[in-house]
């Protein structure tokens, strides 16, 4: 199991490419507005929400709001995850 807290940043333009690997995920919005799209279904998150799902379906989130959007990603998985979130400038 692995946690993460990677940021969203405001305008991004270009949506991120849906990613997908094995395991679970939970995200829990700790501030800001997200849009997620897992498989065909687009979920709203705004800060308090949480969502859990398997990670074989294809996933990605953007930012939707007016300020940087903070997660908590816990990824549970067979195999070490490492993970660049697009506009942090960190590895997660």
């Amino acid at each position: 199991m692995t946690a993460f807290e990677p940021e969203f940043p405001v305008g991004e333009h270009v949506l991120p490419a849906m990613v997908s690997h094995e395991g679970e995920e939970v995200l829990y919005l700790l501030d800001g507005k997200l849009e997620f799209l897992i498989g065909n279904d687009i979920v709203l998150m705004e800060r308090g929400d949480c969502i859990h799902f398997k990670c074989e379906r294809p996933h990605m989130g953007r930012n939707i709001g007016s300020k940087i959007a903070r997660l908590l990603m816990v990824v549970s998985s067979g195999t070490p995850i490492k993970r660049r979130f697009t506009g942090t400038g960190k590895d997660s």
